[in-house]
């Protein structure tokens, strides 16, 4: 499972479901627990994810998950992916999330679950995907050009928007990119 679906999460659901695809009939599928439904559409069917609303993945799917991605970054999504996961399984935590004093450690403990941090994963496969076909462009919210970079930074901090491109050159202009690895 996966937690979030801001933009990492969305990758990380993206990637992860691509991968369990390939591996054929009966690998189950990932699933996506976010807050918009706006955002889980954006997956491709490529990715074959499974979209369920966070706020109704309890009691139901309590501890259905050996191993359970938190991209929140947020004390809730920490708790929630701790929650869906079973015991002895993994919470891999892809953001920093400042829970602080209060938060309840306990549980982790109890159920004896591996929290595994994982910061930046292999470029080579993400670069072979991207080869491959897979689309980003739906995750670009909005497209400025080099002129209007400080319109783009405020876009940015909008809440919502998921990336923001900046075009340095116009369309004409630029260059034919290398794919190849």
């Amino acid at each position: 499972a996966i937690i979030g679906d801001g933009k990492l999460g969305l990758l990380i659901a993206e990637v992860l479901g691509r991968h369990a695809a390939s591996l054929g009939e009966g690998t189950p599928r990932p699933v996506l627990f976010g807050r918009h439904a706006a955002k889980m559409g954006l997956l491709s069917s490529a990715a074959q994810v499974e979209t369920a609303f966070a706020a109704s993945a309890l009691p139901a799917r309590a501890a259905s998950f050996d191993v359970v991605v938190d991209a929140t970054g947020s004390p809730t999504g920490l708790d929630l992916a701790r929650s869906l996961c079973r015991p002895l399984g993994a919470v891999v935590l892809k953001s920093t999330c400042a829970a602080g004093a209060d938060f309840n450690t306990a549980p982790f403990v109890v159920d004896e679950l591996r929290v595994v941090g994982s910061r930046c994963g292999p470029f080579p496969p993400a670069l072979e995907l991207m080869a491959a076909g897979l689309d980003l462009t739906p995750l670009i919210s909005a497209t400025y050009p080099l002129e209007e970079a400080m319109a783009a930074v405020e876009k940015a901090r909008t809440k919502g928007t998921l990336k923001v491109q900046i075009r340095v050159c116009s369309d004409e202009a630029a260059p034919e990119l290398d794919t190849s690895l």
